[in-house]
């Protein structure tokens, strides 16, 4: 049920559309399943409409109505009562409609009775649906007007060409009055992916248009060119808006029917490529459709790579001349349930990949760059083992694969290292700083201190202990003119190494460590650019 009440002069639909009655308006709406009968297709429904304006006009409506279905039969009654002061007498009427259905053929028969005023048929009518295909349909329908003695034949064709709708019609009625008429309907889109002219028999220049080609980029470029083919059966999936389309032969999905100014993601189904080990080249991104333009989107997919091992404890091997007649060969050890992280050269992980009971990892649908594959710090902790050192790893766009990585660790403490994509936090902290000259690929994070003072004094002890380990790092912050961080409120001891390799840094840390000195190597994502910019394509650089 709901209430209104519309105050004089409240522009109601148009701009400077005033009108100086007011308006209250009740509105009653019941509905529900019959009381017999075992389909859901039988179903009431009443409502009652009451108006009244601030002159004393007044509106009812009644309407009380009644669905019943068996099988193929579908019946619908509804009654109607109108009492309008402005229109004079009142209205009460009865509409039913019945319709049958068998295959392609369905059977419509409806009719329109009115008691009051005049107590006689508006109209009666029987139309004939015929469907060819799912493409052709023909209606034959015959009309009786009894107030004024007219009756009216029409024949009619709908024929969806592809490209436009088709729609003959021939009328005539007793008074020989004859008609024929032809109807078309159709769209055009130039799709800016392949420049053909499409058409379509809708309209689509009133709602949003995207073209999306996939193609497989063989070199890695960005852009279709030699070598690179269309990639059709491709699903392209526009959830919010559109939901999903399918490449052609040419590798174009086409989504014409998109609701505009509504945002939606659009993005490669990847279940849908034709090798499971491919990837696209992003994972998508959203546009805002809008009527009379058509977005386009290129979606390049490569080659996928794939990387696998074992993870196992270091085997302590007796000299030949030490065994016994009893001696056996060890066996590995195998690491579980050991994370390993990919990341990739914006610092962030690419994939994340637990070993089995076996110790074996895999890696798969590899997008292809360069890669650090680190072991994860806090799970070799908890099984305190020692890390090697990260591995960089180059997939290329020719699908690089690579088996057998096998990654041996050794008990013991571990060198903490950590993969950061910036340092923002920081430098925002000390403003003060220049640090537009800083171009380190490698940091060595010396620890966190309550105060400058104690940062000071560590930092001289090391400088004296370890000046030879130090000697080419530069200091990020002078401790005097640290300032400690908001959240933590410590003092941060960060030195920078130019021109240094993992190896070294890994080293340095490792020696101060076993002096009791904490140090953490931090890796920046220009590390890989620079350390792997002369290495060979799909290997991996130790």
């Amino acid at each position: 049920e709901s209430l209104s009440w519309m105050d004089g002069h409240f522009d109601t639909q148009l701009a400077g559309d005033t009108n100086d009655l007011g308006v209250f308006e009740n509105d009653l709406r019941i509905s529900g399943p019959l009381p017999f009968g075992k389909s859901g297709r039988n179903q009431y429904n009443a409502r009652n409409t009451y108006e009244t304006k601030t002159d004393g006009s007044k509106r009812i409506q009644s309407d009380l109505g009644a669905q019943l279905g068996w099988r193929q039969l579908t019946m619908t009654n509804n009654l109607r009562y109108i009492s309008d002061s402005d229109q004079g007498e009142d209205i009460f009427k009865l509409n039913t409609n019945v319709s049958a259905s068998h295959g392609d053929h369905r059977l419509r028969l409806v009719s329109d009775y009115e008691f009051k005023p005049d107590g006689e048929f508006n109209y009666l009518s029987a139309t004939y649906n015929r469907r060819f295909s799912n493409k052709l349909d023909m209606d034959l329908e015959v009309t009786n007007r009894p107030a004024q003695s007219v009756t009216e034949y029409t024949g009619r064709l709908d024929w969806q060409a592809g490209f436009m709708r088709i729609s003959p019609r021939i009328t005539y009625d007793t008074n020989h009055d004859f008609f024929a008429g032809l109807q078309t309907r159709f769209g055009a889109i130039k799709d800016p992916s392949t420049g053909d002219l499409k058409m379509f028999d809708r309209n689509v220049t009133s709602s949003g248009t995207l073209s999306a080609f996939v193609y497989f980029d063989k070199d890695g470029n960005g852009e279709f060119n030699e070598g690179d083919q269309p990639l059709p059966d491709v699903s392209v999936k526009a959830p919010q808006n559109g939901r999903r389309a399918v490449t052609d032969e040419n590798g174009v999905a086409l989504f014409t029917r998109m609701t505009r100014l509504r945002m939606t993601d659009v993005y490669i189904d990847k279940a849908s490529l034709p090798d499971p080990t491919w990837v696209p080249g992003f994972e998508g991104l959203s546009i805002v459709p809008r009527e009379g333009y058509v977005a386009q989107v290129d979606f390049p997919i490569h080659a996928g790579g794939e990387l696998d091992g074992s993870v196992f404890t270091q085997v302590v091997v007796v000299p030949e001349d030490e065994r016994g007649e009893d001696y056996v060969e060890p066996a590995p050890v195998y690491v579980r349930n050991l994370v390993l992280n990919l990341y990739n050269a914006d610092g962030e992980i690419e994939q994340s990949v637990t070993t089995d009971a076996g110790g074996f990892y895999y890696f798969t649908q590899v997008p292809p760059g360069r890669y650090l594959l680190m072991i994860d710090e806090k799970s070799a902790a908890n099984k305190k083992l020692i890390r090697p050192e990260p591995q960089q790893i180059e997939f290329t766009y020719e699908g690089t694969i690579i088996y057998g990585n096998d990654i041996v660790l050794e008990a013991g403490d571990d060198v903490p290292s950590e993969f950061v994509s910036d340092l923002e936090d920081y430098k925002e902290n000390h403003p003060h700083i220049d640090f537009s000259e800083d171009d380190y690929d490698l940091v060595l994070n010396l620890g966190d201190y309550n105060s400058r003072l104690l940062m000071s004094v560590i930092w001289y002890k090391i400088k004296t202990r370890f000046g030879g380990l130090l000697s080419d790092a530069d200091l990020f912050v002078p401790p005097a003119e640290s300032f400690a961080d908001a959240k933590t409120g410590k003092h941060t001891l960060r030195v920078g190494l130019t021109g240094d390799d993992i190896s070294n840094a890994y080293s340095r840390c490792r020696s101060m460590i076993a002096r009791d000195q904490y140090c953490k190597v931090e890796i920046y994502p220009s590390y890989m650019k620079h350390a792997m910019a002369d290495s060979p394509r799909g290997d991996i650089v130790q």
